[in-house]
């Protein structure tokens, strides 16, 4: 009998562990929908903002609009992000500031050059400098960090200051590194014209987000077709890292 109680006792247990543990996995899953959906829901020109585009060193034509005055600091995003995922960010730095926020190549209102290069990237921000008249700081999202990295690295004293928000660095065993293969798994989704699976897989396989949960943010977050319509740049932020 006594052994019976307790039996029925640790199934309750567990139960209330289980409940626990996946009332904690949603609330994590709605905090990323809802960051994602501000995040994105970022259309329309900024009020007040000058429009602009420089000219690459390969010739590809970089968008940016500029906000605010004060020392500059151009913004640099992550992945599947263009310019309006920063919008907001901009905005209350431009109170200080002189802000250039612009789209990566592939993104936005910019073109894009193949075959690709990190370096193209770095002389799309060395444009935006010159532009600008220099120095400038940096401060970079995620991958959009690394590649702000890469360029304090790459153009010396035209960078008097680097930001780095969340970069994707792993320096432990905490996290499996990103799989060699997922770049050209995900260039071969993209040229398969399957771009949500390409996302899909970038956010499972890439990031560790259960599949559960890319299945929540496709079909609940605002900004996923417009994700996909970037799908294309996944390959040139993986090959940043």
């Amino acid at each position: 009998m006594n052994e019976k109680k307790e039996a029925g006792r640790a199934r309750r247990i567990l139960r209330r562990i289980g409940a626990l543990l996946g009332g904690l996995l949603l609330v994590g899953v709605v905090g990323i929908l809802i960051a994602i959906h501000v995040a994105f829901d970022t259309e329309g020109v900024t009020v007040g903002a000058v429009q602009g585009s420089v000219r690459s060193k390969d010739g590809t034509t970089i968008a940016y609009e500029k906000t605010g005055q004060g020392p500059v600091v151009i913004l640099v995003a992550a992945a599947l992000a263009d310019r309006g995922g920063t919008k907001r960010f901009a905005k209350l730095l431009s109170e200080h500031y002189t802000v250039i926020n612009y789209d990566r190549r592939g993104r936005g209102k910019s073109g894009d050059t193949h075959p690709y290069a990190v370096e193209h990237e770095v002389e799309d921000i060395d444009a935006l400098i010159e532009e600008s008249g220099g120095p400038v700081f940096l401060f970079g999202s995620s991958s959009g960090s690394v590649l702000a990295l890469e360029a304090a690295t790459s153009l010396g004293m035209k960078v008097k200051g680097l930001f780095m928000y969340e970069p994707p660095f792993i320096v432990d065993g905490s996290h499996s590194p990103v799989p060699n293969d997922l770049s050209n798994e995900i260039t071969e989704l993209v040229a398969a014209g399957r771009r949500n699976d390409a996302v899909k897989l970038f956010f499972t396989k890439g990031m560790g987000i259960p599949p559960f949960g890319v299945t929540l943010m496709r079909f609940l977050m605002p900004g996923w077709s417009k994700m996909t319509g970037m799908a294309s740049t996944l390959p040139y932020d993986l090959a940043i890292l």
